[in-house]
This record gives structure tokens, C-alpha cells and sequence, in this order.
């Protein structure tokens, strides 16, 4: 029956990574249990044995120094066989000569006698082994570092289509508020009132620019939001008019830009150009400088190949005109209103 089991540590009990494998230690746990004593034998110091097990729960007797040193589970001296100084001086003595490093113990430390090469030689091996255990450990990262840059990879991969995703997601989102917009828009009477609202401003705009021109300046034409028209009064700072407060002649000159500006409109998008152009009275009501300002863009329009009636009793008129028709009322001697041509 087995009573005792004695184990070396380098190279025995300790791995080439100076570590207890896990079976090992299970193994010594399962002998411990089934009442087998377990001990370690080593040519190491104590120091340097419990050093090496520190991170073990492993609790047993101890032969350290090739046996000049025994301690108990509790890690307390037995017995100690210790050389004397004078057989350490002969030994010294008698193996100074040779190629070989000698190493004297004393409690927890070593004292290590021989050549510098000797000595050396012996670092180099643990430095060897060192570096074995750092290559391997670089291995192990420059395994970890690939397979964290292939999982960065796929990171950067799924984010990309994340991205991809949520721009198609806002262009479907943004194609699907504009549909709710239409809808709502073509609901009743809504589009044509937004098309009508869209070709208002338009001859509003238009109409500005010649009322600006015929009033040198002095009133523009706008809308508010409720699509009623309302005028500029730049004569007065700016200041906004609503279309009913505006005198005989100051509203015959927007009426009449309004109907210029909407002839345009006509003229622009119809199938059919719009040849004749009438305009009947109102201009009773301007100056002699306001009449001979409508005058002359009504003029600059006859020669846009456009031709402008005017019906008007006013002799200033008259003389502008170079074609006119002239009407002469009938009376109790005549049978009838009197037409005639004349050329100025």
C-alpha cells in the first residue's frame, strides 16, 4: 500500500511553464484524500520551492537543499543538515579550479561562486527560458490581436450597412411625407386652390414690376397669407395699404398692371397668342404726368405685337393715339350714331 508519494519540481511536478497543471494538482488532492502523504523534494531552497507553489493550495512536508533542510505541512523546520564553513571552504578549495559554478545556500538566499562565463552561461539559460515564455506569450496576443481585427472587420461592415440602412430608411421616410402631403392635397379642392394660390403670386410678382415702373417707384403689389392683394406704399416708408383705401387714379394704375400682367400670363401659356388687348375708361382719373406714363408703357407694349384698344373720352388720349375710331352720337336729325376712321 502507498504511504507516501515524493515528487521532484523542476521538470517533475512543474511544467515547462513552471506552473502545477490542473490534472497534477487534482491527481495530489485525490492521493491527500485517500490518506496518501504528499511531499516535494528539491534541490531548491525553501524560498525558491514555495515561491514556484505560491499560487497552488497545495499543503504538504518539505526536503529542500537536497536534503539538508525537512519542514513540516505547517511549513515549520524538522531536521536541518547543514555544512559546516570549514567543509564549505574545502569544497571551495578543491573545485575552484575546475570549469564549474558552485552554489552555497543560507537560508532564504543562494550564493553563487564560479567563473564570469560560468555565471553567465547560467543566466543566459534563464533568460533563454524567459524569453521562450515571452515568445509565447506574444504568440498567444498576436492571436488575440487577429481575431480582434477580424471581429473589427465585421464591426466596421455592419456599421457601414447600419448607415446604409438608415439613409435609405430617411429617403423612404422622407418620400413617404411627401405622399402624405400629396394626399392631403389632392383631398377636396386643395391642389387646385394650391395651384391657383401658385399662379396668383405669380401675377402678383408680374403686376409689381410694372406698377413700379408706371408709379416710378412709388407702389408695389403683394399678397398676404389670406390671397388678398395689398399694396406697398414706398412714398410712405413701405407701409402696407389693403387695395381699398387706394384713390381713383392709384387704383386704375394696379388694375391696370393687374390685367397687363395677367394678359402676359395669357399670352405665355395659351395655345393661342392673345392679339387684342382692351382697356375701357379709368384714365379721367390720373394726372397729366401719371396719363403720360401709362401712356408710354402701353406704347412700349403695342410694340410687343400686341394691339391695345382704348375706349375714352379723353382728348390727351386722343392725340397719343395715332389709329382711333371715332364715334359720334346720333342726334333727332340723323338716323343713327356716326362711325369714322382717322390716321394721326
Amino acid at each position: 500500500m502507498i504511504k507516501v508519494i515524493a515528487s521532484d519540481m523542476d521538470g517533475t511536478l512543474l511544467g515547462n511553464d513552471h506552473k502545477v497543471a490542473p490534472e497534477t494538482l487534482k491527481a495530489i488532492h485525490e492521493a491527500c484524500d485517500a490518506g496518501i502523504r504528499f511531499m516535494i523534494a528539491t534541490g531548491r531552497n525553501f524560498k525558491g520551492a514555495m515561491e514556484e507553489l505560491k499560487e497552488t493550495d497545495i499543503v504538504c512536508d518539505y526536503i529542500v537543499g537536497s536534503g539538508a533542510e525537512v519542514r513540516d505541512q505547517k511549513q515549520q523546520i524538522v531536521s536541518t543538515a547543514p555544512l559546516s564553513m570549514e567543509l564549505c571552504e574545502e569544497i571551495y578549495e578543491n573545485l575552484k579550479e575546475f570549469p564549474v559554478s558552485i552554489i552555497f545556500s543560507s537560508g532564504d538566499y543562494d550564493y553563487r561562486i564560479g567563473t564570469k562565463k560560468e555565471i553567465e552561461e547560467s543566466e543566459w539559460i534563464r533568460q533563454k527560458e524567459e524569453l521562450a515564455d515571452i515568445k509565447q506569450q506574444i504568440k498567444e496576443l498576436d492571436s488575440s490581436i487577429l481575431l480582434l481585427t477580424h471581429q473589427i472587420e465585421i464591426m466596421t461592415k455592419d456599421l457601414a450597412k447600419k448607415e446604409e440602412l438608415e439613409q435609405k430608411w430617411e429617403t423612404e421616410s422622407h418620400k413617404k411625407d411627401m405622399i402624405k402631403e400629396l394626399e392631403q392635397l389632392f383631398k377636396g379642392n386643395a391642389f387646385i386652390e394650391y395651384v391657383a394660390q401658385s399662379k396668383l403670386s405669380y401675377i402678383a410678382r408680374e403686376a409689381s414690376v410694372i406698377l413700379s415702373k408706371i408709379s416710378g417707384g412709388s407702389y408695389a403689389l403683394e399678397i398676404n397669407d389670406s390671397a388678398e392683394f395689398i399694396i406697398r406704399d414706398n412714398k410712405n416708408g413701405g407701409a402696407v395699404r389693403p387695395s381699398d383705401t387706394l384713390s381713383g387714379g392709384e387704383l386704375f394704375i394696379t388694375s391696370l398692371s393687374l390685367a397687363l400682367a395677367l394678359s402676359s400670363s395669357i399670352q405665355l401659356n395659351g395655345a393661342a397668342p392673345l392679339e387684342f388687348f382692351f382697356l375701357d375708361e379709368g384714365f379721367g382719373s390720373l394726372d397729366d404726368d401719371l396719363l403720360d406714363t401709362v401712356m408710354n408703357s402701353l406704347e412700349r407694349l403695342q410694340s410687343k405685337k400686341r394691339s391695345i384698344g382704348i375706349i375714352s373720352h379723353v382728348e390727351t388720349i386722343q392725340a397719343r393715339v395715332p389709329l382711333k375710331l371715332l364715334v359720334t352720337p346720333s342726334d333727332l336729325s340723323q338716323k343713327g350714331s356716326q362711325i369714322r376712321l382717322e390716321y394721326s
